[in-house]
């Protein structure tokens, strides 16, 4: 049975490229399974998106390569092809699935226990993403905002922002200019009727969005003050830290910081002090205090 592996970060994806898993590929299923993921992370994707028919055999495949994985690891399922369109118009509703019949594939057993499962215990996990995303909104409209010529309006129900790149003297086709001298690949506006837009999706990793914040410099423009103490590569705020060039810091004492180890260190007068979260070790930027006097 032919699979398609893939490594992303800790996780290891792996796409059945089959039609069925039923009791004429069940055993071979599984012991291809059994071989790819041998020595691999301890999270593994099961993309079953391409496959159309489980049986009883196949499922108990599955099961048993999980069992074979053990519970120090674990297997995901994905691409379960159920999901729900809430239509109130009956005609319109009717329309839908007329419309969608033989396009769209049928409720299966297994799609219909996932959507369930996490209809009932995935809000923790989808208020955690809700989250970054937010985040991730936040780093976007920052590094915009600093990028002469380009405005966005912030989303507020997508991971998909819209910049107006009409006056960042790009050109007439901002995204192949982007994509030549940043090697960043955004979509065309002009495919959605909108011309000198691009559209960059923001649900993505910090390390991947950090290009967003260097576009302005890579494609020639250069921010007049840059504030972003934090550096990100491969999802984690590396220990590359300092204030902008042409900032002049001044402080008449000594004072405590919380370093990238956690510990509180000290800075000596006229330091900066780059703050750090003690637990996460995240760089919190440039600890600045008012002026007080002892008593």
């Amino acid at each position: 049975m032919e699979l398609d592996s893939k490594l992303h970060g800790p996780t290891q994806c792996i796409t059945v490229k089959a039609a069925r898993i039923d009791a004429a590929s069940a055993i071979q299923f599984k012991d291809a399974i059994r071989a790819t993921t041998e020595s691999g992370p301890a999270h593994v994707v099961l993309d079953l998106s391409e496959v159309k028919f489980v049986d009883s055999s196949g499922l108990g495949a599955i099961v048993a390569v999980m069992k074979h994985m053990g519970p120090e690891r674990r297997l995901d399922l994905a691409g379960l092809t159920t999901a729900c369109a809430v239509i109130p118009d009956p005609a319109l509703r009717e329309r839908f699935a007329s419309a969608t019949k033989g396009l769209l594939p049928d409720g299966n057993v297994l799609g219909l226990v996932a959507a369930e499962a996490a209809y009932r215990e995935g809000e923790p996990w989808r208020q955690a993403l809700l989250s970054i995303l937010r985040g991730h909104r936040a780093r976007l409209i920052d590094a915009i905002a600093a990028w002469p010529g380009v405005t966005m309006q912030a989303p507020e129900s997508t991971y998909l922002a819209w910049l107006d790149m009409r006056a960042a003297g790009l050109g007439e086709a901002p995204h192949k200019t982007l994509l030549k001298e940043a090697r960043v690949a955004l979509s065309d506006g002009a495919a959605f009727g909108h011309p000198g837009f691009v559209r960059l999706n923001f649900g993505t990793t910090a390390a991947q969005l950090g290009t967003a914040k260097d576009l302005p410099t890579i494609a020639g423009v250069e921010p007049s003050l840059d504030l972003w103490f934090a550096k990100v590569r491969d999802g984690q705020f590396t220990k590359e830290h300092t204030i902008p060039a042409g900032l002049t810091f001044t402080r008449a004492s000594t004072a405590t910081r919380f370093g990238a180890n956690g510990l509180l260190q000290s800075a000596a007068t006229d330091v900066p002090r780059i703050n750090y979260d003690p637990v996460t070790g995240e760089c919190k930027g440039l600890l600045i205090e008012e002026s007080r006097t002892n008593l």
